[in-house]
């Protein structure tokens, strides 16, 4: 383990300058004498090319005597390459294994995809009883993700009972682990007052936080409070700024209300050829888009 402490002291810079490169040539030396840990660390190197050159199969390989050296994150890893098919074909069946070994190991995350794998049926039959049980084992264990997948699927009633309170809890608790799809539909719960006491204001903050952490449907839902005046003060400029930032994070809502802004003169100059490049720009992310597919049709005279 000497060499794997060593080049964590330098992947990290504690006590020595950082140096990626020092550290993956300590982690060679480690995994070539047996080293599970430095194997596993090595492999990390090689995956998100720090100090080395990237290369996903050799992330793979390395990832591998990780896990069959015992190292449970290792497990998780490969599994994840696995069921992606980077660095090796792809796999469900297998990856599902691995996610159970680690999961069995204490990595929530694991248990977290156990949970995503029954829901979606990768690897085993769908089984919604089961995917509720393991988002739950990895929440308990800490993965924000589990706690949004068990926070959705108790606001549903898929697998477990629906508890419209309860739900509201998990999706605070995954909130405040900084996942921005619970904040948003945190947000949501607190605009219709479901599960928890109606209150735009809280709602606001909520889709605020959504929105800083990159969710586009949080800031398309908190640029509708400002143009609305629901919670916080009525602005258009700033309502048509979120939306702009959704439009960006690629959610047609948001590009089509950029166009409404700009076919109105609200919140941004009229400018009728902006309207339609992002009323289009709505239609290019969900052609289905009842209201983009009205508003562009409007633009052009009904036709």
């Amino acid at each position: 383990l000497a060499c794997a402490n060593l080049g964590g002291l330098y992947s990290t810079g504690e006590g020595v300058p950082m140096d990626e490169t020092k550290a993956a040539a300590l982690y060679t030396i480690g995994c070539d004498s047996g080293d599970a840990v430095a194997c596993h660390n090595l492999g990390i190197n090689y995956e998100f090319a720090k100090g080395i050159a990237e290369d996903k199969v050799k992330a793979v390989s390395l990832y591998t005597k990780g896990c069959d050296g015992g190292v449970a994150v290792s497990c998780y890893n490969l599994g994840t390459m696995t069921a992606d098919g980077v660095g090796t074909p792809r796999d469900y069946a297998k990856a599902f294994a691995l996610f159970t070994r680690a999961c069995a190991d204490n990595v929530p995350t694991a248990c977290t995809n156990l949970g995503a794998a029954y829901k979606r049926g990768n690897g085993v039959p769908v089984d919604e009883a089961k995917a509720a049980e393991y988002a739950k084992l990895g929440c308990d264990g800490g993965d924000a993700s589990g706690c949004f997948n068990i926070a959705l699927y108790t606001e549903q009633g898929s697998g477990v009972a629906k508890d419209m309170a309860k739900a509201a809890a998990l999706y605070t608790i995954a909130c405040d682990k900084g996942q921005p799809l619970a904040c948003n539909n945190l947000g949501v719960l607190y605009a219709n007052g479901r599960g928890v006491e109606f209150d735009w204001s809280v709602a606001a903050r909520y889709y605020m936080m959504a929105c800083d952490g990159g969710d586009a449907l949080g800031c398309t839902n908190l640029g509708l409070l400002y143009v609305n005046g629901e919670g916080v003060k009525r602005d258009y400029d700033r309502g048509v700024a979120l939306f702009t930032r959704a439009c960006e994070l690629n959610d047609s809502d948001g590009c089509y209300n950029v166009g409404v802004a700009y076919a109105n003169g609200f919140g941004a100059p009229k400018d009728m050829a902006l309207a339609e490049r992002y009323m289009r720009r709505a239609l290019e992310l969900d052609p289905d888009n009842k209201l983009a597919k009205d508003g562009l049709a409007d633009l052009n005279g009904g036709t």
